[in-house]
């Protein structure tokens, strides 16, 4: 079953709740009762593939939320902001030609320090390099992706690191690069022929895709073009003993 790239969350619930008859968690105040939406149960977890499938269409002509952070980015865009935001974007030019040729595809990892910053953000729209590859004959499919930022997507203490779920923003990307190598040919891509791209931020994420699970090749892209960066963070690593009183004051 291919996966799906998204995590459903609902809202947070009121604080002090408690589940009221419908189901949902239930806060009683001085003026009256308020309930919210329960989150789920895979905040701070590892991402999941969809394990379900549906008939017929669904519309997936507007993009995605952005995850929750702390930037600009998030303060212009703030009302596109949701935990229920694992989604990817994909762009392919349509100038009138039709070809049976599978194209070649490039996935954009965005930066933004691992705190802000999202596939949605107008400046890594794709359309312009589409554009630009039309006119040389140099066609292929863009992708960008979207995956948990700051305390979501890489909290870390002693609790993370033995329930095994810290980098969840990298764990996010892995996931991401997996649905496309597993969907990408129903758009036209081929899954061969993936290229992961990055600045910022995202130069150290494709670094770090590189080198993850020991360095081992799943298959998910054969390319990487990292702009402004390395494998190696600007900033050292640290223990989870090393990081628990932040964790602890949090």
């Amino acid at each position: 079953m291919p996966s799906l790239y998204r995590l459903g969350i609902g809202l947070l619930a009121c604080a002090g709740s408690v589940l009221g008859e419908i189901g949902a968690p239930t806060a009683k105040t001085k003026n009256g009762t308020y309930y919210g939406t329960p989150v789920g149960d895979l905040r701070f977890r590892d991402p999941q593939s969809l394990n379900t499938s549906w008939s017929g269409e669904r519309n997936a002509t507007e993009m995605g939320y952005m995850c929750y952070g702390y930037g600009p980015t998030q303060q212009v865009l703030g009302e596109y902001v949701s935990e229920d935001c694992l989604t990817l974007n994909i762009f392919r030019s349509n100038n009138g030609t039709s070809t049976s040729k599978l194209l070649p595809v490039v996935v954009y990892i965005h930066g933004g320090l691992f705190k802000h910053g999202s596939g949605r953000d107008p400046r890594y729209n794709m359309t312009s390099l589409l554009q630009v590859a039309v006119q040389n004959d140099q066609q292929f499919i863009g992708v960008t992706l979207n995956y948990r930022l700051s305390y979501w997507g890489f909290l870390y203490g002693q609790e993370v690191a033995e329930e095994g779920v810290a980098n969840l923003g990298l764990k996010d990307q892995r996931l991401a690069l997996q649905w496309v190598s597993e969907n990408i040919k129903a758009f036209g891509g081929d899954p061969e022929k993936i290229t992961i791209w990055g600045q910022e931020a995202g130069v150290y994420s494709v670094g770090l895709q590189l080198l993850a699970c020991g360095g081992r090749d799943d298959g998910l892209f054969r390319g990487a073009v990292a702009q402004s960066g390395s494998p190696t963070l600007m900033w050292p690593s640290v223990t989870a003993k090393e990081w628990q009183p932040l964790y602890n004051k949090l």
